[in-house]
């Protein structure tokens, strides 16, 4: 299982003075930032915002479920 330990900042980065967390118990691992958390791999991304708001961004989304597979919201576009 892997423990994180630090935060490690390329050259031209410097830590904010905004509160952030990284908590890890065997079984979860949480992250806390004031504003913002972005999740990257190449072009995909996930990113959750402090007003609630979860971006999802890929070329391909796959979606899979073994039980019920539910969206729910004020309203739902479909393309």
């Amino acid at each position: 299982m892997p423990i994180i330990t630090g935060l490690v900042l390329g050259r031209s980065e410097q830590p904010s003075s905004g509160s952030r967390s990284i908590k890890l118990d065997g079984e979860r691992l949480v992250l806390s930032a004031d504003r913002e958390i972005v999740l990257r791999c190449g072009e995909a991304s996930i990113t959750l915002t402090r007003d609630g708001k979860v971006v999802v961004k890929g070329a391909n989304l796959v979606q899979t479920a073994t039980g019920l597979n539910r969206i729910r919201g004020a309203s739902v576009q479909i393309n």
